[in-house]
């Protein structure tokens, strides 16, 4: 079976970019990063006439969704300017940061906002509780820096070269037919040892990549499975959802299982094994993997 190999992958924001949160009244909040399912996605769509050639959509996304499941992984990506990374870290004095930055202060470089309102066509006047704010993720923050995001794929069995090429040019996030959420790759991706420069990467052959958290003063970068014996654990638990491909209905009609998670930032003790599910989600892996000497 071949290994699992891990490429960084950084990506410049071409335009606004709004990841769907919660709403607040009247204002549709936004995430600070692009969560691994939502870059899942792009690649799954873009590489479906490849892998799935001659079949009706229904069909050819079942096929490439299961193929994309055995050959490769994705984490999510977090923002980058000025040449600095941004990972979440939950902090117990001021709680949850971004590399140096608290949640605030990230907020006031990076977000800005759009207030929109629907247009009753008989009159051509707003329609009432029509009015609201979209946040977004701004390509030039407040202190002139670009807008990038780093995150890192995990592949084996594809040819690498498919997988950039679908990568190239995204869009990610809500209002994708306005122009926002277009993303690009910025430079090659880079094979790598590590993700995040502080989780080893073990079991390269299994079924899922493995990875070692070595440092216990970081953050996991992903959501983790919420389980009962995770008393050592501290952070902010979240609820992760989302839709799906319905075979009757199409895109976005069917809703994916809800799960209890550990949201990014959260600490768990140092030593701590997860596995990469297919489609970005991490949970505590149990057992011992087989290590690639090579690469430790």
């Amino acid at each position: 079976m071949d290994a699992w190999l891990p490429f960084r992958v950084d990506f410049l924001a071409e335009s606004p970019v709004h990841i769907g949160s919660h709403d607040l009244g009247m204002i549709r909040r936004t995430r600070y990063y692009v969560p691994a399912r939502v870059v899942w996605g792009a690649v799954t769509s873009h590489l479906s006439p490849s892998l799935a050639k001659g079949l009706v959509p229904p069909q050819m996304y079942k096929v490439t969704r299961s193929q994309v499941g055995q050959c490769l992984r994705t984490t999510h990506f977090f923002p980058v300017f000025g040449g600095e990374e941004c990972t979440p870290i939950f902090d117990p004095g001021c709680g949850l940061r971004y590399g140096r930055y608290r949640e605030e202060a990230l907020e006031c470089l990076l977000v800005s906002s759009q207030t929109t309102t629907a247009l009753a066509p008989e009159s051509l006047t707003a329609e009432p509780g029509a009015l609201h704010e979209t946040e977004f993720l701004s390509p030039r923050s407040r202190s002139g820096g670009k807008l990038g995001f780093r995150g890192y794929v995990i592949l084996r069995g594809i040819e690498p070269d498919l997988v950039w090429d679908a990568l190239a040019k995204i869009s990610v996030g809500a209002d994708r037919h306005y122009g926002w959420g277009r993303l690009a790759m910025d430079g090659h991706p880079q094979q790598q040892g590590q993700i995040f420069s502080r989780f080893r990467v073990l079991g390269w052959d299994g079924p899922d990549p493995v990875v070692e958290q070595t440092d216990v003063a970081s953050g996991v970068p992903s959501h983790v499975i919420a389980e009962k014996e995770q008393s050592s654990c501290y952070g902010d638990l979240e609820v992760v959802g989302g839709l799906d491909w319905d075979a009757g209905r199409g895109a976005g009609q069917e809703r994916v299982e809800n799960r209890l998670c550990w949201a990014p930032g959260s600490r768990f003790p140092a030593g701590t094994r997860f596995s990469i599910e297919p489609e970005g989600v991490w949970r505590v892996a149990t057992g011992s993997p087989k290590t690639d000497p090579r690469r430790v």
